[in-house]
């Protein structure tokens, strides 16, 4: 019998005890695919390797970890390089455009393969899902790291997680992530929010993309990032997304035997769960793989914040016409103005200890006619966006994650007058071995973060009264073990609408 993928869960309504859920049979499966020779593609180092793997791989700490009974996660290491299996692998793109499909097809690959090994245990169920870990809309329960996933006492445990983990900090500014109706701003925003905090919050394999796929809270994790991006499609108008297939090993049962077949899964519609194709490499269907998600307490809150916060950004004329009608329109591209008024004049380095960037402003004729415009009633343009960017970023050693503020100093001093806290950013991908970063391409990284809409105006004015402003990046908590992170350039941009 072929275990049936049914409803993705949310795994906090879960016990690892109770054997009718997803979560038991995740443990028991992860725990079958462990101590298997990487080039098996039925172990769990080979889907961990499908996503990235360190180039010191018989070295790395976690590659090379052992589970709660002392057996190794990952066997016979030393010859992946020489197996014929690379081409399957390190496939995952980080800062590019295909992070979310990719993504999705790879977890839709990864379920499919845990669902044909479970079939083959004993008392296998008749469905299944992988769960995910909603650490957005569950409320309270969801900020902290699931209970299963602290303890040492089963096949979900990976060493070195930072267990004090909490996701509250980070769920305005996912709201805010979700606002923009754009497919590639959304992608930007969502990648590094939620997704890139989360993973170097968690520490440990979590905090490089060379190690992230061997820790199981890692498939709970994106689950979710994919469960938000189709939020984010119900709730949208955008036509523009970016398609892509995704090549995989493709697990089936013949004569109680997990075998596998090369096979693609086309995303031709990366705005639905449904109808998804796989199929071989000469386009002979194998499956067509439809989900969902199951419905999280808060979910319905989310959407309405973020429903909310687009009509925020909506110009002043048309307000009344979209009252009692969201979403609203998607906002072309070519219809905003952009300006970029303050800049850093340095290159910053940074790790263990705060650092503030002073910001030299630029355009300030550009900037006041910008500002005097918005304040038009006949002309109705209007601030879409007050965004900071820091960019050029590569680290030695492990990421982490800063709050970023903006200050307002005194002329002539460091003493700060007015402080906005902006929110959180991770520098996740960006560091480097064997000269390059683990981005697509091997790239420095880039950062975007959103200034509440509502500090903008405050923000802009206070620049063009040439008031000194500052940018403080404070690393996310006391003690911090960063790498040093060099970083090129931090911007201020402006963008307005008419």
């Amino acid at each position: 019998m072929t275990v049936k993928r049914t409803q993705r869960k949310n795994l906090l309504n879960q016990s690892l005890n109770d054997q009718s859920s997803d979560l038991y049979w995740y443990n028991e499966a992860s725990k079958a695919m462990r101590s298997k020779d990487v080039n098996d593609p039925t172990s769990w180092g080979w889907w961990a390797a499908v996503h990235q793997y360190a180039s010191n791989v018989s070295q790395n700490q976690y590659w090379t970890s052992t589970d709660v009974n002392g057996e190794r996660w990952v066997t016979n290491l030393d010859n992946m390089d020489q197996s014929g299996n690379a081409q399957w692998w390190a496939h995952c793109p980080h800062g590019d455009p295909k992070f979310l499909p990719w993504h999705r097809a790879y977890i839709l690959a990864f379920e499919n393969a845990l669902l044909q090994v479970i079939s083959t245990l004993p008392n296998a169920p008749a469905q299944w899902a992988m769960p995910f870990w909603d650490y957005t809309t569950s409320g309270a329960e969801g900020f902290s790291l699931p209970p299963a996933f602290k303890v040492n006492n089963n096949s979900l445990y990976f060493l070195n997680r930072f267990l004090p983990f909490s996701a509250e900090q980070y769920y305005s500014a996912t709201v805010t992530s979700t606002v923009d109706e754009n497919f590639e701003q959304y992608r930007f925003a969502i990648e590094g929010m939620p997704h890139n905090v989360v993973h170097t919050g968690l520490r440990g394999a979590m905090r490089s993309i060379l190690t992230a796929g061997l820790d199981p809270i890692f498939y709970t994790h994106h689950c979710q990032i994919d469960r938000l991006w189709a939020i984010w499609s119900s709730i949208s108008t955008t036509t523009t997304t970016y398609n892509s297939d995704g090549y995989f090993k493709w697990l089936y049962v013949e004569d109680g035997i997990v075998k596998a077949k090369d096979a693609k899964i086309a995303l031709n519609d990366c705005m639905s769960t449904t109808d998804i194709p796989v199929t071989d490499l000469s386009d002979n269907l194998l499956d067509t793989l439809s989900y969902d998600y199951e419905t999280a307490p808060f979910e319905q809150q989310f959407i309405n914040s973020v429903l909310t916060q687009r009509t925020m950004k909506a110009p002043m004329a048309s307000v009344s016409s979209i009252k009692g009608r969201l979403p609203m329109p998607e906002i072309k591209t070519d219809a905003l103005e952009q300006l970029i008024f303050a800049s850093s004049t340095r290159q910053v380095k940074v790790s263990n200890s705060s650092e503030q960037v002073a910001l030299k402003s630029l355009e300030q004729k550009s900037l006041a006619n910008t500002l005097a415009l918005t304040r038009e009633v006949s002309k109705p343009e209007q601030i879409h966006s007050l965004t900071i960017h820091i960019d050029g970023v590569v680290t030695d050693g492990d990421s982490g994650n800063y709050l970023v503020i903006l200050d307002e100093l005194d002329e002539g001093s460091a003493n700060v007058q007015n402080r906005w806290q902006i929110g959180y950013v991770s520098f996740f991908g960006s560091t480097v071995e064997d000269g390059k970063t683990a981005l697509t391409g091997g790239k420095p990284m880039s950062v975007r973060l959103a200034v509440p809409h509502e500090h903008a105006d405050q923000i802009c004015g206070q620049c063009m009264n040439n008031k000194r402003l500052a940018v403080s990046l404070v690393p996310e908590y006391e003690g911090a073990d960063y790498g040093v992170a060099s970083i090129e350039k931090i911007v201020l941009e402006l963008k307005t609408q008419k």
